[in-house]
């Protein structure tokens, strides 16, 4: 009901993330809790692993712009796995650096751990930005692909020293690094590979022709676009981060929380800039500064680090309490004001716009053949670049893998042919309008 309220507020929705709606939410009902209830509200590990966090993955995945994602593919791994690697180290340095100043003595591995988990970046209130706005495609596409990935690195990297955490920093030996990296690319490849399963078993079921009977007349009569928005697992860990300030098991360290916050958003900025220098040698179309400073202005922190902190065990980090305090205070500074100010920026930066448009039936046959034609000129030379990759792929799907998960599999040519005949009975139509009018 509060989403729905916000959405149909065009002056809270303009100025404020929903994300910030959802985390006050969270502070009313934990204050009304707080007064009239003793026990507290938590988010349990398993409710955020087992039910919270897969939905989450799939609707970044599945709603990813596919082709701009892999043109840029290099890029995008640079930010992520490079990017995320570097905020880690320096953060987890930062932090270490000011450790006399601390209420708490932490051993290094548990700060890594912090750092680790306080690196996942949250884009929704940037992205619903950028799409109001319509930024180029280049800067949605590196922020968007980075957060999807970051996401999964960070998720990784956080299990393999939680494991390394409950040994002990001073039990650690060289065969414990090993079973971490090991662990890595296991956790990695596993995945990737019970990713394509489901791919198989969805398009298997999705099959069936009643399914799509029973569900169709229902589902779309009930649901709109805002209303679709509505049911989001995000929405209810934004909620328990609000529930959880008002928790009697807070511990807070304000100088710890301040350096944190500072080396969150000063590590953002120096990593981008760094990988941008690097991606920039590489790439044809570049990545102006005006873009970096939004990108390291967008790293704001949201439901991952908060669900990943709240699993974190007591046993094997008695500073839990002042980790989840801290945790809380850098999504709250993060969203509300980054997140609120980050529209004026994108304005007052004049950054580069792309109004969103339909390709015609012209311009699908020239991009089409000019990737072909590309593909044909490095197969002449002998060289094996993106095109030439890019077009076996592309066979390689539609020989092999949309006939055996699609029902029924359309050629570039079959689309380009209904396009041409949906454009055509349009022309008639309009041409008999005007003739007859009727």
């Amino acid at each position: 009901m509060a989403r729905i309220l916000f959405h149909k507020s065009q002056v809270l929705e303009k100025i404020f993330p929903e994300s910030a709606l959802l985390i006050v939410l969270g502070l009313i009902v934990g204050l009304i809790l707080d007064e009239l209830w003793v026990l507290d509200i938590y988010l349990h590990p398993d409710l955020f692993f087992l039910y919270l966090l897969p939905p989450i993955a799939l609707d970044a995945g599945y709603f990813l712009p596919n082709n701009a994602f892999f043109l840029n593919i290099g890029t995008i791994l640079l930010y992520a796995v490079v990017g995320t690697i570097f905020n880690i180290i320096t953060i987890a340095g930062i932090i270490y650096a000011f450790l006399p100043l601390y209420q708490w003595s932490l051993p290094f591995i548990d700060i890594l751990l912090f750092s680790t988990l306080i690196s996942a970046v949250d884009p929704v209130a940037v992205l619903s930005v950028f799409e109001e706005i319509h930024v180029n495609q280049l800067l949605y596409i590196c922020v968007f692909g980075e957060s999807l990935l970051n996401d999964a690195v960070t998720i990784v990297l956080y299990h393999s020293l939680s494991s390394m955490a409950k040994i002990g920093s001073e039990n650690l030996i060289r065969e414990d690094f090993i079973h971490a990296l090991i662990n890595f690319a296991m956790v990695s490849t596993g995945g990737i590979l019970i990713g394509l399963v489901w791919v198989c078993i969805t398009a298997f079921a999705t099959n069936i022709v009643t399914c799509g009977l029973l569900m169709k007349p229902y589902i779309s009569g009930n649901l709109n676009d805002k209303a679709l928005t509505t049911v989001n697992c995000e929405a209810i860990i934004f909620v328990f981060l609000g529930l959880s300030t008002f928790s009697k098991h807070h511990t807070w360290d304000l100088m710890f929380a301040l350096v944190t916050v500072l080396a969150c958003i000063f590590c953002r900025f120096i990593g981008v800039i760094i990988l941008t220098w690097l991606a920039n040698r590489k790439r044809v179309q570049k990545i102006d500064l005006m873009d970096q400073v939004i990108m390291g202005y967008g790293g704001l922190r949201g439901a991952i680090c908060y669900g990943l902190v709240m699993t974190l065990d007591k046993d094997a980090i008695p500073a839990k309490d002042m980790l989840v305090s801290t945790t809380v205070v850098v999504i709250v500074v993060t969203v509300f004001f980054q997140g609120t100010t980050i529209k004026p920026l994108v304005r007052l930066l004049k950054v580069k716009t792309q109004e969103p448009q339909q390709k015609t039936v012209t311009q699908q046959v020239l991009t089409h053949s000019g990737d072909d034609m590309m593909a044909g000129v490095e197969a002449i030379i002998g060289m094996r670049g993106s095109n030439y990759w890019r077009r076996r792929l592309s066979e390689f799907n539609h020989n092999y893998v949309q006939p055996t998960l699609m029902r029924s599999p359309t050629s570039r040519g079959e689309k380009l042919m209904e396009k041409y005949s949906a454009l055509s009975a349009e022309e008639q139509r309009l041409r008999l309008l005007e003739r007859f009018g009727v």
